[in-house]
């Protein structure tokens, strides 16, 4: 008996092609854990931050100023601090919003950093750009939201034996939605600028648009920063209507004037900025309202400088964006006017509820609405926008 063995050659064709093909997947796989990754980069970025934050404040402060760090990197982010208690005096629970603007650039450069770290291969796709940023946003969010859980810091008062009312307590933390929602949208909007920029500038309409907006806005905001900038250090009485002047001294001047910075780009754009119970400052209170007078040529002057800029943007729409059809203000306006109620949403500064039972407000309150803030800049953006649109033609005929 006898057995005949074939020797059969190796297909190396089929092994490359297998080997690629498991090379594609491992890549594939490699490139839909780089959300988590960003995420998770910013977050830990923000989380020693925080830890050195914390270990600074608790020793010049010593144990008044032992802080939970987590409730430092959610502070970062803007997010409303929730204070409940159980006492004879306090209320029971609120919400404060400490809209120091300046603190956000912290968590936007983590992101930033995370972003170039982890992106440095070209997204193939405008779509794919999108869909990677809200999945960063969603990470992000998350990982707040889940933070929020263990950041709550309890301070015994120690009287609540004293005067038989119990344990005498304050509970200082964060709400798990607002800090989704915080984390979402800094890290989303962060996430989609940045690697759009990057990657795909001039090729889409629709990004293009919202790209023309984010570009104006940082050109506003920076030129009503510089604005600001020259009346602190020229003429601080002019910004007494905000009930913030106080803070415009020493180190902290530099986290002021980007305070007041947010709250005259939303006066410029037609928004009230409301400062207690009772005042409120806008481009109306030049007509009838007890604004100082150094402070209605303030908001004439902003005005001005806004209403200038964008008659050159509708120009530029007219030159750029003459082949599509006339909702491209509108487009752009809109985009624009989301920035202006993203900023609004973030600086406020305002508590909801009250210190005490006898106290309705807190005094240190500047607040703009979002939702009205984003309609009136949207309104106010489309008639200048429209004007430059219109006007643009009729400049070019005139130079040929």
């Amino acid at each position: 008996m006898s057995t005949n063995f074939e020797f059969k050659k190796p297909n190396f064709d089929n092994i490359k092609e297998n080997m690629s093909g498991l090379k594609d997947k491992i890549n594939l796989k490699r490139e839909g854990n780089q959300p988590l990754k960003v995420a998770g980069i910013a977050f830990v970025i923000l989380l020693i931050v925080s830890i050195i934050a914390s270990s600074v404040r608790r020793q010049f402060l010593g144990g008044i100023g032992n802080v939970n760090m987590f409730s430092i990197l959610l502070g970062l982010n803007l997010i409303g601090v929730r204070i409940r208690s159980n006492g004879m005096m306090m209320f029971s629970s609120s919400t404060i919003n400490i809209g120091v603007i300046v603190l956000l650039l912290i968590p936007i450069l983590a992101l930033v950093v995370a972003n170039l770290f982890i992106y440095r291969r070209k997204i193939e796709s405008i779509d794919r750009c999108i869909i990677e940023a809200l999945k960063v946003g969603f990470v992000y969010g998350l990982l707040l939201a889940i933070t929020s859980m263990f950041s709550t810091t309890r301070i015994n008062l120690g009287m609540g034996n004293i005067f038989g009312f119990g344990n005498n307590y304050i509970a200082i933390g964060y709400k798990f939605f607002p800090a989704f929602g915080n984390g979402f949208l800094i890290a989303f909007l962060t996430s989609v600028i940045l690697n759009y920029r990057k990657e795909f500038h001039g090729e889409y309409y629709t990004t293009d648009i919202v790209s023309d907006a984010v570009r104006e806005f940082f050109k506003l905001s920076l030129i009503i920063l510089v604005i600001t900038a020259i009346v602190v250090f020229t003429k601080n009485s002019t910004l007494y209507d905000f009930g913030l002047s106080e803070y415009s001294k020493g180190g902290a001047v530099v986290a002021y004037i980007m305070q007041m910075t947010a709250y005259l780009v939303t006066i410029a754009t037609g928004g009230i900025v409301h400062v207690g119970d009772s005042s409120s400052v806008s481009i109306f209170s030049i007509f009838n309202s007890a604004t100082f007078t150094d402070t209605k040529l303030l908001i004439r002057i902003i005005f001005c400088v806004f209403a200038i800029a964008m008659i050159f943007v509708g120009a530029n729409i007219y030159r750029n964006y003459r082949f599509e059809n006339r909702k491209t203000v509108l487009h752009f306006s809109i985009a624009f006017g989301f920035l202006v109620g993203l900023g609004a949403k973030f600086s406020a500064i305002s508590i909801s509820g009250s210190m005490m039972q006898n106290m309705s407000s807190m005094d240190l309150t500047v607040r703009a609405g979002t939702f009205t803030t984003f309609v009136i800049s949207i309104l106010f953006t489309v008639v200048f926008t429209e004007i430059g649109y219109r006007v643009a033609p009729h400049l070019d005929d005139l130079f040929k």
